[in-house]
């Protein structure tokens, strides 16, 4: 069993792999910077995203981190606010890592490389693009229309992008105020959606023409 917590007095964030039958630890890697704040509690925001032998982190300060499953070495990490001017939302990224393929996607919020991939295996970046700035909501993979993409669900609304190049099928404008945290859910050609605080909900209809999507 794997997970994330903090320790050391919010020194860092660490994964831990646990025994499942015992409880017993494993092992546990520090991960990044803490997350500890007066209103968002302790601890980590988001899940890991694991993918065969490895597991990916998105960390509350927008690191990203791969590690081997079995005992726990780093293999790669990005801080994506140093390297691609990434966006730290108020109470930290709540978002997972999607692995798609070859690629782990993220949205960190960057002017003109907000939404972004990397190789899974050596962390190399794949593409980036957009100017979509984050919510707490973590991207879902979908096939509307015999297509697969990644539904991310942003302070601008939904969009959908081609995981292999970024290229965007489809956005649907949503408002957006404090927190956005629920994924969407698909079903058929239906994209439901949710925003905290009573904002609302929503549900878009997407059709396809051709090669062109709409949602409405």
């Amino acid at each position: 069993r794997l997970g994330a917590g903090a320790r050391d007095e919010a020194e860092r964030e660490v994964a831990v792999a646990l025994q499942t039958d015992t409880g017993r630890e494993i092992w546990a890697r520090p991960l990044g910077k803490p997350t500890y704040d007066q209103e968002g509690g302790n601890g980590p925001r988001s899940t890991p995203t694991v993918r065969g032998d490895r597991i990916y982190y998105l960390g509350a300060h927008l690191e990203l981190s791969c590690l081997e499953a079995a005992t726990g070495p780093e293999l790669w990490r990005h801080d994506l606010v140093e390297e691609h001017h990434g966006t730290v939302i108020p109470w930290g990224s709540a978002a997972s890592p999607v692995v798609e393929g070859d690629l782990v996607l993220v949205n960190a919020g960057g002017s003109g490389e907000a939404l972004m991939a990397f190789n899974r295996l050596n962390g190399a970046l794949a593409w980036k693009g957009e100017n979509d700035k984050p919510t707490h909501s973590t991207p879902v993979a979908a096939t509307l229309h015999g297509v697969r993409q990644i539904l991310f669900l942003t302070q601008s609304g939904l969009v959908a992008i081609i995981p292999e190049s970024g290229k965007v099928l489809w956005r649907h404008r949503l408002p957006y105020a404090t927190s956005t945290a629920m994924s969407p859910v698909v079903y058929g050609d239906l994209v439901y959606c949710s925003a905290a605080y009573t904002y609302f909900s929503a549900v878009c209809r997407i059709a396809k023409s051709g090669d062109q999507f709409s949602a409405t």
